[in-house]
């Protein structure tokens, strides 16, 4: 089940523009996330592979481990923004497995 209602108020101000990919794509579940993926249009792939590439890194990093990561218990924005960068990862995955099958 993917977050809903993610609160900007809980996330640094320059992470707020990755709130929408977060409740889509901020899948909890493992399996439950990779299958969305899989699932997922070559223009949804792309969309997610990229939705965090305008976003500043050293700020991601600083919040996902930083104080917010020793907040018990987390807040669902930042259990929804961790999964997200593994959505992200998998979606890259996920194109280039595309892109090869083309191939063959």
């Amino acid at each position: 089940m993917n977050a809903d209602h993610l609160s900007a108020e809980k996330v640094p101000s320059k992470l707020e523009s990755i709130l929408s990919y977060a409740e889509r794509w901020g899948i909890q579940d493992d399996i439950d996330r990779e299958t969305a993926i899989e699932e997922a249009t070559q223009e949804e792939l792309a969309d997610v592979a990229s939705c965090l590439d305008s976003t500043d890194d050293g700020i991601l990093v600083e919040w996902l481990t930083g104080l917010e990561s020793r907040k018990l218990p987390l807040t669902k924005e930042y259990v929804a923004i961790t999964c997200l960068t593994m959505a992200v990862q998998s979606a890259k995955a996920e194109m280039k497995r595309r892109n090869r099958a083309k191939q063959s």
